[in-house]
């Protein structure tokens, strides 16, 4: 999974080493970097199995169930990437926030209403009732957009890559365009 900002969302956790890392956000800030993994079957990854761009989170709430495996409900806050992994009991590290450019140009903007528009074709649907509110706002609605078309991890963590908030519209909009992905 990849995580974007404004994204509130559940993380379920059952690995020791994950567990540690959350145990010392909540006795501190209740702040977590969150990144995905490369291999999703690799259960004891190390830095090179992970991305190195992800964002902060902040734990709202802890669930223990029976088996011993937690849900972590969290919300995703802004980009930043790794400047320097720690070694420890747990994987840490370093982080420098990733700061979002081209926000509210002109550009921004005309991209916002093009990607409304192709929404209803790409989706076969008029678009939700909050995506049109969001378009005020075209970093966000740009983070919003991305997790409505359908793409793989790859693609997605490239999206949460790019800064330039124009940028990010535009490849959304030409993945609208050209469609759904064969089912």
């Amino acid at each position: 999974v990849v995580f974007f900002p404004q994204v509130m969302t559940s993380i379920f956790v059952g690995r020791d080493k994950t567990k540690r890392a959350i145990d010392a956000a909540m006795a501190g800030d209740r702040q977590l970097f969150v990144v995905t993994q490369r291999r999703p079957g690799d259960d004891d990854p190390d830095f090179s199995a992970l991305y190195s761009v992800g964002v902060t989170a902040d734990i709202l709430e802890r669930l223990e169930f029976p088996d011993g495996n937690w849900r972590v409900k969290v919300s995703c806050a802004g980009r930043a990437s790794i400047v320097r992994p720690h070694q420890g009991d747990y994987l840490a590290a370093d982080i420098t926030p990733i700061e979002e450019t081209r926000t509210t140009t002109v550009e921004a903007f005309a991209q916002v209403r093009e990607i409304l528009d192709a929404y209803e074709t790409y989706a076969k649907a008029p678009p939700p009732t909050y995506f049109r509110g969001l378009s005020r706002e075209p970093g966000v609605f740009a983070d919003v957009a991305v997790q409505l078309v359908k793409m793989d991890i790859d693609k997605m963590q490239q999206m949460l890559e790019i800064s330039d908030v124009v940028t990010r519209l535009e490849a959304v909009l030409a993945w609208m365009k050209a469609g759904p992905p064969p089912a």
